[in-house]
Formats: structure tokens, sequence, C-alpha cells
């Protein structure tokens, strides 16, 4: 005991008088700390669990709370959460995705042989479709309007009223213009089912308007090729719209 002592005065006073049983003073007040901190740590812990799962998805959207986790959209965004890792997209809750395109059923079928032909009439509705697009800068316009009017030549020959009887899509049900549901119409040759899917807001529903259907084929080109929006790179991903390169797109 009282070699501890000794020692605990060479260090300057220090508090490591022992106690009862042997034990130094500030090992116990460490010990006493290090209890208090463990226990606060599980207190926050239950707290936090309980708060989680309040929050996870029992709770409806509209009603008050945030509902499932997906509805966190928008907050999560790239940042590491407990139920995301980093780096990823958050999820989207299904009612509060953006919907893009229409229904097949409700793609109309009437207007053929109401729309100009030519090479200029296609120009015209293809300036249009851009414009309703949002495709405004100059170089990109050019870009687009010379490759659609390629594919318009090659699989129309620019004329609107365009139909192809005989290919693998020539198929279901006959339509208001007499031909099959799944049949290609029009200057750029668009199965209904792609008008469809990637119509463009605000544009007419039926498969025979040319500015539609050149809005259509623009999204289809952009989602599928990965065609850049100032339409620089279409001519390499999309062979269809090449001089001499007559192939589906």
């Amino acid at each position: 005991m009282r070699g501890v002592d000794a020692r605990a005065k060479k260090i300057g006073g220090s508090a490591r008088a022992e106690g009862r049983r042997g034990a130094p003073a500030g090992i116990r007040r460490s010990g006493s700390r290090l209890r208090r901190v463990a226990v606060a740590y599980l207190v926050v812990t239950a707290l936090g669990s309980l708060a989680i799962g309040s929050t996870s998805g029992n709770s409806p959207t509209g009603a008050g709370g945030l509902g499932p986790k997906a509805s966190w959209a928008g907050r999560a965004g790239a940042a590491a959460s407990w139920w995301q890792p980093a780096g990823l997209p958050a999820p989207v809750h299904e009612d509060a995705a953006v919907q893009r395109g229409i229904s097949l059923p409700q793609v109309a079928f009437d207007g053929r042989g109401a729309w100009p032909e030519g090479p200029e009439a296609i120009r015209g509705y293809l300036e249009d479709a851009l414009t309703r697009i949002g495709i405004m800068e100059a170089s990109a316009r050019g870009h687009w309007i010379e490759g659609m009017m390629t594919i318009a030549d090659h699989e129309a020959q620019f004329h609107s009223n365009a139909i192809n009887l005989f290919d693998s899509n020539a198929y279901g049900p006959p339509q208001l213009d007499g031909a099959p549901l799944h049949a290609t119409r029009g200057p750029w040759q668009m199965m209904p089912d792609t008008f469809a899917a990637f119509h463009q807001a605000g544009t007419s529903y039926s498969a025979w308007d040319p500015v539609a259907a050149a809005c259509a084929s623009i999204n289809y080109q952009m989602s599928r090729y990965g065609v850049s929006r100032d339409g620089s790179n279409q001519r390499m991903l999309v062979g269809q719209a090449n001089p001499g390169i007559r192939q589906g797109y």
C-alpha cells in the first residue's frame, strides 16, 4: 500500500490512491464513466430503432405519414442512409414516378392521307416536333433534321401515308385505317406500340400525325440507342440515319 502511495506522490499528486479493494480511484471513476456511456448508447439505439420502425412503411402516404421507404425519394438522394448505400439513386414510389407515353388502346388510327407529303412537308413536321420536345439549339436541330430526313427517305420515301403490310409487324386486329394493329405506319414507319410508349405529351394520339410520330421516333432513339439530345451521334448509333444504309431502326 505504501509503495503505491509513494508512486502516486512522485507523479505529482495524481488521483491514484487505492480504495478498500485495492483498485485505484481513477480506474474506478473511469469504469463508472464507461458504464454510463454504454447505458446511454443502448438507450439511444433503442429509441432510434423505435423511430425507424414507425416510418418504415406502416403509415399510409397522404395520411400524415411518410409511407413506404420508397416514398422517401428526394430525401435520400445519393447520400448514404440506413437503407440505401451511398451512390445509389433513391427509389421512387410508383405514385411519384413520372408517367411517360400512353397505352396502346389510346392510339388512334384516323387521318391517313390527310397530311401533305414530300421532303418540304416532312421537314416542317420535324421542325415542329423538335420545338415540342424542347430541342431549340440550331446545331442540334440540324443534326436531327438531317438524320430524320434520311430515315423518312429510307423508310417511306417521304410519304406521310406509308404503311407496311408485309413484314413481321403486320399482325393484329384491323384498325380504323384498315391495317393490322401492329403494322408500321408513317414517314418513320413506327409500330403503334412504340408510338404509344414514347408518345410526346401534348401531341396527337393519332399514329398518322407526322408531328406526333416524329416526336415519338426521336424519344425512342434517345432512349433505345442512346442518341444524345443534340443528335450529334445519331448517325453513329442509328444506321438507317445514314445515306445509303437501309436497315431497321
